[in-house]
């Protein structure tokens, strides 16, 4: 199915914020990956449109919400009538209805929502029901998923029966600041969406003698090595010299992992030395 594009890249205010209120700024962006944030702030009836989601045969929808001070968002998937062609931004308000929401959902606190739809390509539209602060994550992954969603990495661990479960929060690599984005476990592993500016990463954590392996991840790549980090040894695979796209290794009695995925579907990009070197040893 065909992205649509757009060829503005800030997002649609359809109600403007008073200006002087002291109120913080209400915010949406949907990326290219099929994930977006929303981020809470504004007065009731802000309203922000943004596209495209894309849903493909047995994907579902997830909405997680990390909101707090009594924050309350709608969220609405209209589906989209401009699938594949170019629009500024005022055709493409025109075209954007409301009544034609698939998905009209009020959310706050911090329970993940999965939402079933139909496969297709959806105009995102989140209006400030109550103010207040915090993040709602957008995101799409298999309906068939083995994975439960959890709101931090503390219950990822509880619900995989791990000790803990931390990984990279605003540490500095090449590619910028990491910001983690999703958790999920299931028995005897926990695992977090993390990201950059450009990149993004999925670590695992996992009972070894459940997972020996516990990247999941069985394609073959041109390099293998290993090294050490800080005292742990590390075992990388990709297909860069040098850049590694899987990268595994074992402390005591949990296994690990850390994938990395390249921007615009570069299925062979790898992490370098130093960004290795500053994201292993916080995954804990």
């Amino acid at each position: 199915m065909k992205r649509m594009v757009i060829t503005v890249s800030v997002l649609l205010a359809l109600v403007m914020v008073l200006a002087g209120c002291g109120q913080s700024e209400f915010s949406m962006v949907i990326n290219e990956d099929n994930t977006g944030v929303i981020t809470a702030g504004g007065a009731p009836g802000d309203t922000l449109t943004a596209g495209s989601i894309i849903l493909e045969e047995e994907e579902t929808f997830y909405i997680e919400p990390a909101l707090e001070g009594g924050a309350e968002i709608n969220i609405k998937l209209i589906p989209s009538t401009n699938a594949g062609i170019d629009a500024e931004a005022e055709d493409l308000m025109e075209s954007v209805d409301p009544k034609n929401a698939v998905l009209d959902v009020d959310i706050n606190g911090t329970g993940p929502t999965e939402c079933g739809l139909a496969p297709g390509e959806y105009m995102v539209c989140a209006t400030v029901v109550k103010g207040g602060t915090g993040t709602v994550l957008l995101r799409v992954g298999r309906a068939s998923s083995p994975w439960t969603l959890a709101p931090s990495g503390e219950e990822a661990a509880a619900g995989a029966g791990l000790d803990k479960f931390e990984v990279p929060d605003g540490v500095e690599t090449s590619l910028g600041p990491v910001v983690p984005l999703s958790f999920g476990y299931q028995d005897g592993v926990a695992e977090a969406d993390i990201s950059t500016a450009a990149v993004e990463m999925r670590a695992r954590k996992g009972l070894a003698e459940m997972y020996p392996d516990v990247s999941f991840d069985e394609n073959d790549y041109q390099y293998e090595w290993s090294r050490e980090v800080g005292g742990i040894a590390i075992k990388c695979y990709g297909n860069r010299d040098g850049e590694a796209t899987k990268t595994v290794w074992t402390d005591g009695d949990y296994s690990y992992a850390l994938l990395a995925y390249g921007a615009g579907g570069d299925d062979d990009y790898g992490l370098s030395v130093e960004d290795l070197d500053a994201l292993v040893e916080k995954i804990k």
